[in-house]
This record gives structure tokens, sequence and C-alpha cells, in this order.
């Protein structure tokens, strides 16, 4: 009986090892086979397999003017969101999303892009064509939490500010401030230099200057005084030193 249980557990024994051997002889197969139907790899030539777009780069004056220009009647603004884009014209604007923007007629004038979102750049430029384009990528510092123009930018565009109070005005808010803070743009237009500390946020630094390396200095003079406290009574009273008198003398 005991012979004929062992002999049943070499063949459940081989017959799992056979099983393990044919699976994984299949996965290899499977490996194989799909390695035989992928296309080699090709190297991605920029020119030919993106769709590449050439803007000539602005200078710091030439991007205030644009954004000067947003709400200029003279052309076209187009504003690239995630999920739409709005575009301004002298008779009015217009909110395109999806297949609609392939729809859209742009008068003659200047066309200015202003970047929010590259979603739906390619469906942009697909109906711009060759015609000469000014775009920019608007700064975070314009942005509002849901990624859109700043409430206080759309104010001062609407107000259509002559250049020297839009270009202090606009400094102001790429400088943080709102509109109701004055002191934040200097006489020249550009933002003034930020407040300093304050006595109690200086003396506050100081405090932690001298906690950081003050500490770590007086923890290791009380270590070293300690040990000479140490030395100097193990030489007073020296721990091997025994009495050479014989019990009971």
């Amino acid at each position: 009986m005991t012979s004929w249980r062992l002999d049943l557990t070499v063949l459940a024994d081989l017959a799992a090892s056979m099983f393990a051997a044919c699976f994984m002889v299949l996965l290899i197969f499977l490996s194989l086979a799909q390695k035989a139907d992928t296309l080699p790899a090709r190297p991605i030539e920029a020119t030919r397999d993106l769709n590449t777009v050439a803007r000539q780069v602005q200078a710091a004056g030439e991007l205030v003017d644009l954004l000067h220009d947003h709400a200029a009647l003279d052309g076209t603004s187009i504003d690239l969101f995630a999920d739409r884009i709005d575009v301004r014209m002298a008779t009015g604007t217009t909110s395109l999303r999806g297949d609609a923007i392939a729809s859209l007629a742009i008068p003659g004038g200047p066309v200015r892009l202003y970047v929010f979102s590259n979603a739906l750049y390619h469906d942009v430029t697909a109906v711009l064509g060759n015609r000469p384009v000014t775009e920019m990528s608007v700064p975070r510092a314009l942005r509002d939490a849901t990624g859109e123009w700043r409430p206080e930018f759309l104010a001062l565009d609407a107000e259509r500010a002559e250049p020297v109070l839009f270009r202090q005005r606009l400094a102001q808010l790429l400088d943080g401030g709102t509109e109701g803070e004055g002191s934040a743009v200097g006489a020249d237009g550009m933002p003034a230099p930020a407040a300093g500390a304050s006595l109690a946020e200086r003396i506050a630094s100081a405090l932690g200057a001298v906690a950081a390396i003050g500490f770590p200095i007086l923890g290791v003079c009380a270590v070293l005084l300690i040990e000479r406290r140490r030395y100097r009574s193990g030489q007073t009273n020296p721990l091997g030193k025994q009495s050479t008198v014989p019990d009971g003398a």
C-alpha cells in the first residue's frame, strides 16, 4: 500500500514538472511570435513625423505690446484654452469647441494667439495655415485658479489704457499685486523693490542661525568639560591603586 502511494506521488511530481516545462515553452513561442509581428522601430524625424510650427521669439517689450493689443479692434485675438478657444474680433467674441474650430473664418489683419493650453493648438494652426501669427504663452501670474485670464487682467484689458499706464499696471499684476496696491509699481513703470523683512522676522532669523550653530558647539564644550573633570578625578584618586597591607596584619 505504501509503495503504491509513493508511485502516485512520483507520477504527480513528474506531471507537474512536465506541465511547467510545456508552459514555459509555450510562453517562449508566444514571445517569439509577438517579436516577429512587431515592425522594427525607426528613428523619429522631427521635420517629418511631428507637426512643427516656426514662430519668431518675441522680446519682453513686444510681449507687453501683445498683451496690450489683446482687446484691440484691428485684427483677431485668439485665446487657446484646454477645452475651447475664444476668438475676439471687432464684431465681438466667439467661443468654439471641437469640430467647430475647423469652420473658423479669420478676417484680414494681424492674428494674435494667447496660449493657455496646447490641447487645441494643432487645430487652430491648421485653420490659420501660413498666415503671419504673433503668439505668446500666457504667464502664470496672469492666470486664475481655473487656468484662464485673471479677472484683474480682464478689467485692465477692458479699460484700453494707454501703453504707459498699461505697462505699469501689468507690471503690478506680474509682481503678484492687485490694482488697488499702488505701491507695487514704481514711477518708471517697473515693479517696486520688495519691502525688507520686519524687525521681528530679522530677530527670529538671527536667533535661528545662532541656535543652529551655537547649540552643537555648546554640546561639544559640555562633553569636553565633563571628560576633563573625569580625567582630573582619575589622576587624584586612581582606580587601580590598592592597599598592599596583607589581610589580618
